[in-house]
C-alpha cells in the first residue's frame, strides 16, 4: 500500500512538471501579471526575478519587493523575458507582507548600513537594504549565503516555539501552534525553496510526534521534495531548491559517520564540527 502511495505521488509530480513547462515561442511578445513569490535579486544597475517560469531583468528602480504584484511586458528570447518593461507595480497588502516591511524599516531606522541590511537578510531574507557594493563583496568572499534566510532559521523558530508553548500546554497541543508559527515565518521570510523544504520536513516530523510515531529523515526529505514539486513544479529547475535538498541529503549521509569518527571530541564541539564537515564533503 505504501509503495502505491509513493508511486502515485511520484506520477502526479511527473505530470505536473510536464504540464507546467512554459510553451512560449521564440520572439513572442507577452504580458505577465503575477505576485512576486520570492525576494528579487538586486545588482548594481538592475534587479532579477522569476515570473511564470521566466527569468526577468528589470531596472533597479522602482524596487520590486516580495509580495508585490507586477505587470511586465517583454519578448521571449533564450528562455528569458528580454527587453522587459514594468508596466504596473502594486505593493503587497497582506498582513504578513506589511509586517515584513515594518520589520525591515525598524532595522534600517535602528542600525546603520550595512548592519541593518545584514540583520534584515539573516532574519527575513530581505536583500532590499543591501548596497550593491556590499552584496558584491559578499559574493566575492563566498559569504552571500549569510544574508539568505535558510532552513536553519526554520529549525530555530520551530525549536523556540515548541520550547515556549510546552511550558504552558501539553506537547500534543503545542505542536499545532508550532506548525502554524513555522509556516507563518516561512511566508514572512520570502517563501524560498530552502525555507519551504525545512517547513515541510518540520511539519511532517511534528505531526508524526503528535501521532506517537517515528518518521525517517530520508522519507521526510523525499516527501517534502515531491510535495513541493506538486505545488510548484517549476522549482525542479531552481538552483536553490536543488542545492537545499543535496545539502540536506549530504548531512543525513555523512554527519553520523563523521560524528562517530570524531567521537573522542567533546559533545559541544563534535556537534557543530560534524555538521560543517558533512557539508564540506558535498564539494569534494
Amino acid at each position: 500500500m505504501r509503495f502505491v502511495v509513493w508511486a502515485l505521488l511520484l506520477g502526479l509530480v511527473f505530470l505536473r512538471i510536464l504540464a507546467s513547462i512554459p510553451k512560449y515561442k521564440e520572439g513572442q511578445k507577452i504580458r505577465i501579471s503575477q505576485k512576486v513569490t520570492s525576494e528579487p535579486v538586486r545588482y548594481s544597475y538592475y534587479q532579477s526575478l522569476n515570473l511564470s517560469g521566466l527569468r526577468v531583468y528589470l531596472p533597479k528602480y522602482p524596487e520590486v519587493l516580495y509580495g508585490d504584484e507586477v505587470l511586465v511586458e517583454g519578448t521571449i528570447e533564450d528562455g528569458k523575458l528580454s527587453d522587459a518593461v514594468l508596466l504596473e507595480l502594486r505593493q503587497g497588502t497582506g498582513p504578513l507582507f506589511l509586517l515584513r516591511k515594518k520589520l525591515v524599516n525598524f532595522y534600517e531606522s535602528s542600525l546603520p548600513q550595512p548592519f541593518s541590511g545584514l540583520v534584515s537578510g539573516v532574519t527575513l531574507g530581505s536583500k532590499s537594504g543591501l548596497s550593491a557594493d556590499f552584496w558584491e563583496r559578499l559574493k566575492l568572499t563566498g559569504t552571500a549565503h549569510v544574508v539568505v534566510a535558510s532552513g536553519m532559521n526554520v529549525t530555530l523558530v520551530a525549536g523556540f516555539l515548541v520550547g515556549v508553548t510546552c511550558l504552558f500546554l501539553p506537547r500534543r497541543s503545542a505542536i499545532p501552534l508550532a506548525i502554524a508559527g513555522v509556516w507563518g515565518y516561512s511566508l514572512l521570510s520570502g517563501f524560498d525553496a530552502p525555507i519551504i523544504r525545512a517547513a515541510v520536513m518540520g511539519s511532517v516530523t511534528f505531526l508524526a510526534q503528535a501521532a506517537g510515531r517515528l518518521v525517517s529523515a530520508w522519507k521526510a526529505l523525499i516527501f517534502s521534495a515531491l510535495v513541493m514539486l506538486l505545488f510548484w513544479p517549476s522549482w525542479v529547475f531552481d538552483l536553490g531548491f536543488i542545492l537545499s535538498f543535496v545539502a540536506t541529503a549530504c548531512l543525513l549521509l555523512f554527519e553520523p559517520r563523521v560524528k562517530r569518527f570524531f567521537r573522542f571530541l567533546p559533545e559541544v564541539i563534535k556537534e557543530g564540527f560534524s555538521t560543517s564537515l558533512g557539508l564540506l564533503l558535498l564539494f569534494l
